[in-house]
């Protein structure tokens, strides 16, 4: 079986995510887990995770880096990653009727 060294809490608001994040991170070996990509935006991410980014790199290494900051922070002094994702994080066009 192989060994996992991340997970994602997928999640609504209200429902308690943000204690089961806490609780996660004070056991010391289940990383740092969080919001770290509540909002589609590039410029935001770059802002919370690397104020000085050269924004004039291309895009796909403009969002290496901010994956990497956000791998670092989600770990915290862990082998273990920790991401929580909402819905409204994730940009997925609503389909319309036929």
């Amino acid at each position: 079986m192989p060994k996992f060294d991340s997970y994602v809490i997928c999640t609504s608001p209200r429902s308690g995510s943000t204690l089961l994040c806490k609780l996660l991170a004070a056991t010391g070996i289940s990383g740092n887990p969080g919001s770290y990509f509540h909002r589609p935006s590039i410029a935001e991410w770059l802002a919370y995770f690397e104020p000085a980014a050269d924004a004039s790199r291309p895009e796909a290494d403009i969002l290496a880096t901010i994956f990497r900051a956000a791998i670092a922070k989600g770990s915290g002094d862990t082998s273990m990653f920790g991401l929580r994702l909402q819905r409204h994080s994730l940009q997925i066009p609503r389909q319309s009727a036929p």
